[in-house]
Protein backbone atom coordinates (compact mmCIF):
# COMPACT_ATOMS: atom_id res chain seq x y z
CA UNK A 1 0.00 0.00 0.00
CA UNK A 2 2.65 2.29 0.75
CA UNK A 3 4.59 1.81 -2.31
CA UNK A 4 1.63 2.01 -4.51
CA UNK A 5 0.40 5.59 -2.54
CA UNK A 6 4.06 6.59 -3.34
CA UNK A 7 3.85 6.37 -6.83
CA UNK A 8 -0.06 7.24 -7.78
CA UNK A 9 -1.21 10.41 -9.12
CA UNK A 10 -3.52 12.60 -6.79
CA UNK A 11 -6.49 11.07 -8.32
CA UNK A 12 -5.70 7.70 -7.75
CA UNK A 13 -4.49 8.38 -4.17
CA UNK A 14 -7.85 9.67 -3.88
CA UNK A 15 -9.48 6.37 -5.08
CA UNK A 16 -7.27 4.27 -3.42
CA UNK A 17 -7.77 5.98 0.09
CA UNK A 18 -11.40 6.31 -0.48
CA UNK A 19 -11.72 2.52 -1.37
CA UNK A 20 -9.74 1.02 1.86
CA UNK A 21 -11.51 3.47 3.61
CA UNK A 22 -15.04 2.79 2.89
CA UNK A 23 -14.51 -0.86 0.82
CA UNK A 24 -16.19 1.09 -2.20
CA UNK A 25 -16.58 -0.27 -5.84
CA UNK A 26 -14.38 1.04 -8.20
CA UNK A 27 -16.66 1.65 -10.60
CA UNK A 28 -18.36 5.00 -12.14
CA UNK A 29 -20.97 4.53 -10.04
CA UNK A 30 -19.98 4.16 -6.48
CA UNK A 31 -16.28 5.84 -6.53
CA UNK A 32 -15.52 7.82 -9.38
CA UNK A 33 -19.21 9.02 -9.24
CA UNK A 34 -18.90 10.75 -5.82
CA UNK A 35 -19.28 14.71 -5.28
CA UNK A 36 -18.81 16.88 -2.18
CA UNK A 37 -22.39 17.04 -2.21
CA UNK A 38 -22.13 13.31 -0.78
CA UNK A 39 -20.55 14.41 1.86
CA UNK A 40 -22.75 14.81 5.02
CA UNK A 41 -22.05 17.40 7.81
CA UNK A 42 -22.78 14.35 9.92
CA UNK A 43 -19.64 12.81 8.99
CA UNK A 44 -21.10 10.52 6.81
CA UNK A 45 -20.85 10.01 3.28
CA UNK A 46 -23.99 9.07 0.74
CA UNK A 47 -22.75 6.31 -1.92
CA UNK A 48 -24.87 5.54 -4.73
CA UNK A 49 -24.87 1.99 -5.17
CA UNK A 50 -23.67 -0.07 -8.51
CA UNK A 51 -26.23 -1.76 -9.73
CA UNK A 52 -25.87 -5.77 -8.29
CA UNK A 53 -29.31 -6.34 -6.58
CA UNK A 54 -28.78 -4.32 -3.38
CA UNK A 55 -29.77 -1.01 -2.21
CA UNK A 56 -29.78 1.60 -4.38
CA UNK A 57 -27.60 3.80 -2.05
CA UNK A 58 -25.77 3.42 1.11
CA UNK A 59 -24.75 5.87 3.76
CA UNK A 60 -21.12 4.82 4.95
CA UNK A 61 -19.47 6.62 8.40
CA UNK A 62 -16.74 8.10 7.50
CA UNK A 63 -13.23 6.76 9.04
CA UNK A 64 -11.13 9.53 10.80
CA UNK A 65 -7.99 9.22 9.07
CA UNK A 66 -10.01 9.62 5.87
CA UNK A 67 -11.93 12.72 7.29
CA UNK A 68 -8.71 14.67 7.49
CA UNK A 69 -7.64 13.70 3.39
CA UNK A 70 -11.29 14.80 2.56
CA UNK A 71 -10.89 18.46 4.53
CA UNK A 72 -7.89 18.62 3.04
CA UNK A 73 -9.20 17.62 -0.76
CA UNK A 74 -12.44 19.97 -0.49
CA UNK A 75 -10.42 22.94 -0.66
CA UNK A 76 -9.67 22.33 -4.69
CA UNK A 77 -13.17 23.50 -5.22
CA UNK A 78 -14.05 20.66 -7.93
CA UNK A 79 -17.11 18.96 -7.61
CA UNK A 80 -16.11 15.59 -8.31
CA UNK A 81 -13.65 13.87 -5.31
CA UNK A 82 -12.04 12.17 -7.71
CA UNK A 83 -11.22 14.26 -10.83
CA UNK A 84 -8.25 15.21 -13.02
CA UNK A 85 -7.04 18.43 -13.91
CA UNK A 86 -11.09 19.49 -12.83
CA UNK A 87 -12.72 16.84 -15.15
CA UNK A 88 -14.50 13.82 -13.65
CA UNK A 89 -11.96 10.52 -13.95
CA UNK A 90 -14.03 7.83 -16.24
CA UNK A 91 -11.76 4.90 -15.67
CA UNK A 92 -8.83 4.56 -13.04
CA UNK A 93 -7.42 1.16 -15.12
CA UNK A 94 -4.74 2.83 -16.97
CA UNK A 95 -3.39 4.95 -14.17
CA UNK A 96 -3.41 2.24 -11.36
CA UNK A 97 -1.43 -0.29 -14.06
CA UNK A 98 1.30 2.47 -14.77
CA UNK A 99 1.42 2.80 -10.87
CA UNK A 100 1.94 -0.57 -10.09
CA UNK A 101 4.65 -0.46 -12.30
CA UNK A 102 6.23 2.04 -11.19
CA UNK A 103 5.88 1.06 -8.25
CA UNK A 104 7.60 -2.15 -8.96
CA UNK A 105 4.75 -4.50 -8.27
CA UNK A 106 4.10 -7.44 -11.03
CA UNK A 107 1.87 -9.63 -9.42
CA UNK A 108 -2.19 -9.45 -10.62
CA UNK A 109 -3.55 -6.27 -8.11
CA UNK A 110 -7.19 -4.96 -9.08
CA UNK A 111 -8.28 -1.61 -7.66
CA UNK A 112 -11.28 -3.88 -6.49
CA UNK A 113 -8.91 -5.91 -3.87
CA UNK A 114 -9.57 -2.51 -1.50
CA UNK A 115 -12.66 -3.78 -1.36
CA UNK A 116 -11.71 -7.50 -1.07
CA UNK A 117 -9.26 -5.99 1.94
CA UNK A 118 -11.78 -3.88 3.47
CA UNK A 119 -14.56 -6.84 4.41
CA UNK A 120 -11.65 -9.37 5.26
CA UNK A 121 -10.30 -6.93 7.75
CA UNK A 122 -12.95 -5.79 8.78
CA UNK A 123 -14.73 -9.58 9.14
CA UNK A 124 -11.30 -10.76 10.84
CA UNK A 125 -11.78 -7.63 13.22
CA UNK A 126 -14.36 -9.09 14.68
CA UNK A 127 -17.53 -6.81 13.29
CA UNK A 128 -20.49 -8.52 12.44
CA UNK A 129 -21.38 -9.84 8.99
CA UNK A 130 -24.46 -7.74 8.83
CA UNK A 131 -23.27 -4.32 9.75
CA UNK A 132 -20.43 -4.68 6.90
CA UNK A 133 -22.32 -6.26 4.40
CA UNK A 134 -24.93 -3.04 4.62
CA UNK A 135 -21.43 -0.68 4.49
CA UNK A 136 -20.42 -2.33 1.03
CA UNK A 137 -23.86 -2.82 -0.04
CA UNK A 138 -23.97 -6.63 -0.86
CA UNK A 139 -25.74 -9.07 1.17
CA UNK A 140 -24.48 -11.15 3.91
CA UNK A 141 -24.11 -14.68 1.60
CA UNK A 142 -21.97 -12.80 -0.91
CA UNK A 143 -19.33 -11.63 1.13
CA UNK A 144 -19.38 -14.88 2.94
CA UNK A 145 -18.72 -16.56 -0.70
CA UNK A 146 -16.85 -13.89 -2.65
CA UNK A 147 -15.11 -11.23 -0.66
CA UNK A 148 -13.68 -12.70 3.11
CA UNK A 149 -10.82 -14.18 2.79
CA UNK A 150 -9.54 -16.02 5.88
CA UNK A 151 -5.64 -15.61 6.69
CA UNK A 152 -3.82 -18.63 8.56
CA UNK A 153 -3.72 -16.59 11.60
CA UNK A 154 -7.58 -16.44 11.77
CA UNK A 155 -7.93 -20.21 10.96
CA UNK A 156 -5.02 -20.57 14.24
CA UNK A 157 -7.07 -18.26 15.96
CA UNK A 158 -10.15 -20.40 15.21
CA UNK A 159 -8.66 -23.71 16.76
CA UNK A 160 -6.63 -22.28 19.97
CA UNK A 161 -10.29 -20.72 20.70
CA UNK A 162 -11.21 -24.52 21.68
CA UNK A 163 -11.21 -24.95 25.36
CA UNK A 164 -8.53 -27.43 26.53
CA UNK A 165 -10.12 -31.06 27.01
CA UNK A 166 -9.62 -32.14 30.82
CA UNK A 167 -7.26 -35.57 30.33
CA UNK A 168 -4.88 -36.52 33.27
CA UNK A 169 -2.01 -37.15 30.22
CA UNK A 170 -1.65 -36.94 26.45
CA UNK A 171 -2.53 -39.78 25.02
CA UNK A 172 -0.44 -42.35 22.49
Amino acid sequence: MTAILKHASEHLRRAILLSYYLGLRPGATELLGLTWDDVRPDGTILVRSAAKGGPGFRIVPVHKDLAAHLEYWKADGERYIIHYTGAPVGSLKRTWRNTLRRAGITRRLRMYDLRHHFVTVALENGMPIKAVSEIVGSRPETLMRHYQHVSSALHRSVVASIPTAKTERPQK
